[in-house]
């Protein structure tokens, strides 16, 4: 009997670790998978972080489409049974497609949040002087299209039973709507009352009212704090974007740290003596505060934060809706350990019962039997529109650029846009505007270009029909990542007119000036490619990333260790190994001894020339290369071995301070956290500001890492069955756990490695295949396992 088959769509891939919609999505998709059912995903937009996420379910065996250009696209789409679609733009999109490739299917549409509701929550609060707000028109229109859509599934799914009978009344249908609450199951916190330090607050700052509470927190709330509390117990503000929309709102209250994105909340949670949920307006249940309480950290919170959790002031939490009774409520939590006690076993036991897994896991099988029961829908006739749903964010995006091109490009110009298929982009007053990319009808294309030669020549083509500007606006800017060539091009022969968050502009008009100066001796007029940059000290200076002044006293643990560093450049690519052999040269302290080994043709200079022990010119694995130059060393005469890449930039004073807090926090395994800007594939790598390390189970095997002799025997020789080493980080973890050994990240002094993108010189399915192969043979922790922060040291700014 085959499987039955379920489509789950969004508007962006899981990303189960940074927004709790998509880890609601990711929750969905694991409880259709446990019951046996065959899960196909797809997402709206075009991924920001494609290969994690997509890996991750494809490991589950979720066929996804990231992103999904139409539901015919699918094989066999008309054999699905069930869809749920999350969000309401993305039924809009997609419905209409599924009624027509699935008639049979039962159409689910998740609210997550009711999006009107918490639009007219923003706009209708009153203003500080009393003055209350309006909706626009715009917000009507946004609002008609939710609805209409949620009448029109076969049921929708919502986060409380408040929201479903919000559904029920709006759209007439009695039980129309399903409530499925958020599912949590987050150990309770082993840290006692007397040890616990901070007060947290949690958020995804790229949602609106998360960033209007730290506006209220700041300059309503805090002024009628006393400051002595705040001595004690820092305000520390997590999670996704902090560190792009908090900083300037508490850059004069030094009590208050931005920490931004961290992979796992729960060392905070863990830590933290309370929490708090300013939020002024929203809709939903905020997960945050489901975190909190099932971790067993006491929370203050508005109203707003506490709806739809049925909790109970001065029982399971404390709610205050005024500045001052806010404040007053965090006071009496801090100075009152009794009344911390009682919420604190009060507020798990409530939410364990209300959002533990085994409840919500329980109550989809209740969702799943009557969406099932129900007879699938027509589609209904849709009322005329510009047929195109839009988030209010996206919206104001739209009005944006069209503002942008009507200032910063002429009259009679012709734009093209990279639109997605959006008229709204185009409708420029005394300019034409074309969708890029477009078919020869002059409609958007439907599809995107092959590759990166593809995506030059239309452009060129385009700009031989007239088109004298391209803009990116920010939903686009994935282009310049996924299309390098294009990219390369667009930097090499057109001028940037303007350029910022929301949107880059490109003069097209400039190409013949710049063309005359790129023409080859031979006249041809044919360009030849542009060599890649020389890797310069100014550039190294660009990208110099800053060291937490934190860290520097744990500088004297490094003091007499001894350090032999292999590393393996490739001589005839651009890279920084001079660079990073010149650095770790001028550790003060350390006893440093390197080697290195040049792969290719090309000379070494300067500090590298001395260090490189010799030359291969075969295409050779690099821990074959590794182990050929720890066979060569006596590693009893040496307390660390550390192995690096050579397209890393390491910032002044490296060694002996990564060191120092290596030794001193006994990390036997450890790595430098990677700046923002580097490549990343696994966000647990990502530095965290304002924290010195974190204990973790995971630590990877480079650009650079650093084995203490203590793991020696665990770790040397590399296996060389496992040519690029994918996997050694799972093994690494099984041993060491075994042992009883400490591993870690430390953010304190963080690497840039951005010089050279990943995969350039391997190919991703032959390393993982080889990783499948290794793990096979080896015990070893899984991810899920590994991908975990144990403990927080140092909060520090």
């Amino acid at each position: 009997m085959s499987a039955r088959r379920a489509l789950v769509v969004a508007p962006w891939l899981p990303e189960f670790d940074r927004e709790s919609g998509l880890l609601r999505v990711s929750d969905m998709v694991d409880m259709l998978v446990r019951r046996n059912w065959q899960v196909t995903f797809g997402c709206l937009y075009p991924p920001r972080n494609p290969e994690r996420y997509v890996r991750e379910l494809e490991q589950r065996g979720v066929e996804t489409y990231a992103p999904l250009e139409s539901i015919e696209s699918i094989p066999g789409a008309s054999d699905f049974e069930l869809a749920i679609l999350a969000y309401w733009y993305v039924a809009e999109r997609f419905l209409p497609e599924l009624r027509e490739a699935a008639p049979a299917a039962r159409v689910l549409v998740d609210s997550v949040d009711l999006h009107f509701l918490r639009e007219m929550r923003e706009k209708l609060r009153l203003d500080a002087d009393g003055t209350p707000g309006q909706i626009d028109r715009g917000q009507a229109q946004r609002m008609v299209l939710e609805i209409n859509n949620y009448a029109a599934a076969d049921g929708v799914l919502t986060v409380s039973e408040k929201e479903a009978r919000m559904v029920d009344d709006l759209t007439g249908q009695p039980g129309h709507a399903l409530s499925l609450p958020d599912a949590e199951e987050l150990p309770l916190s082993p840290v006692p009352q007397s040890e616990r330090r901070g007060i947290l607050f949690l958020g995804n700052f790229l949602h609106t009212p998360n960033r209007d509470a730290v506006s209220y927190l700041c300059e309503e709330i805090l002024p009628h704090l006393d400051p002595t509390v705040l001595g004690d117990d820092e305000i520390w503000i997590v999670g996704t974007a902090a560190d792009q929309h908090v900083p300037e709102l508490v850059e004069t209250l030094p009590y208050v740290k931005t920490v931004g994105w961290v992979p796992s909340v729960l060392p905070y949670l863990h830590k933290a003596r309370l929490s708090i949920v300013p939020l002024r307006y929203g809709a939903g249940t905020k997960r945050k505060l489901i975190q909190a309480l099932m971790a067993g950290t006491p929370t203050v919170t508005t109203s707003v934060g506490a709806e739809g959790l049925h909790l109970r002031d001065g029982s399971e939490v404390l709610i205050a809706d005024d500045p001052a009774e806010f404040a007053a409520a965090i006071e009496r939590l801090l100075h009152r350990p009794r009344l911390w006690r009682r919420l604190a076993r009060r507020g798990r036991k409530h939410v364990m019962g209300l959002h533990g897994r085994v409840t919500v896991d329980a109550q989809f099988d209740r969702v799943l039997e009557e969406a099932l029961r129900r007879p699938a829908r027509p589609m209904p006739v849709r009322p005329a529109d510009d047929g195109f749903a839009r988030e209010p964010e996206y919206a104001e995006l739209v009005e944006r650029v069209r503002e942008l091109v009507e200032s910063e490009v002429p009259r009679d110009a012709q734009v093209l846009v990279a639109t997605r298929g959006d008229d709204g982009f185009l409708a420029f007053d005394g300019r034409l505007g074309w969708h890029f990319p477009r078919d020869a009808d002059g409609r958007y294309a439907g599809h995107y270009p092959a590759d990166s030669e593809a995506a030059i020549e239309h452009l060129e083509d385009l700009r031989e029909e007239g088109a004298t500007h391209l803009v990116l606006p920010e939903t686009a800017f994935w282009w310049l990542d996924f299309y390098d060539g294009l990219r390369e091009h667009l930097a090499g022969v057109y001028r940037v007119v303007h350029s910022d968050e929301h949107a880059i502009v490109y003069d097209l008009t400039t190409r013949r000036a710049v063309l005359a100066e790129l023409h080859t001796a031979n006249g041809n007029g044919h360009t030849e490619p542009e060599p890649a940059p020389p890797v310069t000290p100014e550039l190294v200076q660009s990208l110099q990333p800053s060291v937490l002044p934190a860290a520097t006293r744990y500088r004297d643990a490094s003091e007499g260790l001894r350090v032999l560093v292999l590393g393996v450049y490739l001589a005839d690519k651009p890279n920084t190994a001079e660079h990073v052999a010149a650095t770790l040269a001028r550790a003060g302290g350390v006893d440093v001894r390197q080697r290195w080994i040049a792969l290719g043709e090309g000379p070494a200079n300067g500090e590298l020339r001395s260090v490189t022990a010799f030359t291969v010119t075969e295409p050779t694995p690099k821990y074959a290369l590794l182990n050929r130059l720890l066979a060569d060393e006596n590693l009893a005469d040496y307390d660390y071995v550390i192995t690096t890449d050579d397209d890393i930039v390491l910032p002044a004073g490296f060694l002996e301070l990564f060191l120092g807090v290596q030794a001193r926090l006994g990390f036997q395994l450890a790595q430098p956290a990677r700046t923002a800007n580097s490549h990343v594939d696994l966000p647990i790598v990502i530095q965290q500001r304002g924290v010195l390390a974190r204990l973790t189970l995971f630590v990877e095997i480079g650009p650079l890492v650093s084995f203490g002799r203590d793991i020696f025997d665990l770790v040397f020789p590399f296996d060389e069955t496992n040519a690029m080493g994918w996997g050694f980080e799972n093994v690494w973890s099984q041993l060491l756990s075994e042992r009883g050994l400490a591993q870690g990240i430390v953010d304190a002094v963080p690497i840039d490695h951005s010089i050279r993108k990943p995969l350039a010189h391997y190919r991703w399915t032959d390393a993982d295949a080889d990783r499948a192969r290794y793990l096979a043979q080896h015990p070893h922790l899984p991810n899920d396992a590994c991908f975990r922060v144990l403990d927080i040291v140092g909060v520090d700014q």
